[in-house]
């Protein structure tokens, strides 16, 4: 018996923005972002009701917009200098950045295509993605295959889901029972680091909003973490996020 065939597969943002395949209704509105688009609030004004509990997106948001218009090297630059900056207010308004941008990929996750939610009872369904995993998986081929994504989103992991191949831990990712490996390089919507272990929440220059989410997230109080970092209130209801390491 042969052995089977090895395939890499890279995925970028305009996967996931080229997710709905033509047919099927979406609500545009909630079309996942290019890079260009994570900041700009006047295309996307959906984006401005996730800002009420993270200020800090809107006194940067402009030098933001700007940055990811330019390139996705110079929004990762202004990002860069932002967590290190001289200036502790500028470091305490970055922080509000990623929960920023897991709240709206989340959404955008889950509300784009309109009939995800029939694909598999209690799974959204994965869209184009679907329709590469049913090409690369119910072929006829015998195949072993390495993803590689530097999107947030799980629209592959929920395609996976419906040949009932769910990703449910970080183990999944890697399973050995299973013809797929996924390397999610930039990280997930749905993980999260210890953030009591990485950092001091008693220490003046850690953000107020966080101590609160962290509280509310040991805890597993969900009503009491809605406000305080959205997004993550969404993934808690859904099942706890996967967690990773504390960054060192």
């Amino acid at each position: 018996m042969p052995p089977p065939e090895i395939v890499t597969v890279v995925l970028g943002a305009g996967a996931s923005y080229a997710v709905a395949d033509g047919r099927s209704p979406v609500d545009e509105k909630f079309r996942p972002p290019l890079t260009r688009g994570l900041f700009n609030l006047n295309e996307r004004p959906w984006l401005l009701e996730l800002t009420h509990s993270l200020p800090g997106v809107i006194r940067l948001q402009s030098d933001l917009a700007r940055a990811a218009e330019s390139d996705e090297r110079g929004l990762e630059r202004l990002l860069q200098d932002l967590a290190q900056h001289p200036v502790r207010e500028r470091r305490r308004w970055f922080r509000d950045v990623p929960p920023f941008l897991q709240a709206q990929i989340h959404r955008a996750s889950r509300q784009y295509l309109k009939l995800q939610a029939h694909c598999l009872p209690g799974t959204p369904g994965g869209g184009n993605y679907q329709k590469l995993v049913d090409d690369l998986f119910h072929t006829g081929t015998d195949r072993w295959v390495v993803f590689i994504t530097l999107n947030y989103d799980d629209y592959l992991e929920q395609a996976l889901a419906i040949g009932n191949e769910a990703v449910t831990s970080m183990r999944d990712y890697a399973h050995p029972g299973r013809a797929w490996r996924m390397v999610k390089l930039h990280g997930s919507i749905n993980w999260f680091v210890d953030l009591s272990s990485a950092w001091d929440p008693t220490d003046a220059d850690f953000p107020k909003n966080w101590r609160e989410a962290l509280v509310a997230m040991e805890s597993r109080d969900y009503d009491r973490s809605i406000g305080v970092h959205p997004g993550v209130t969404d993934v808690w209801r859904q099942g706890p996020p996967f967690r990773s390491p504390p960054r060192q």
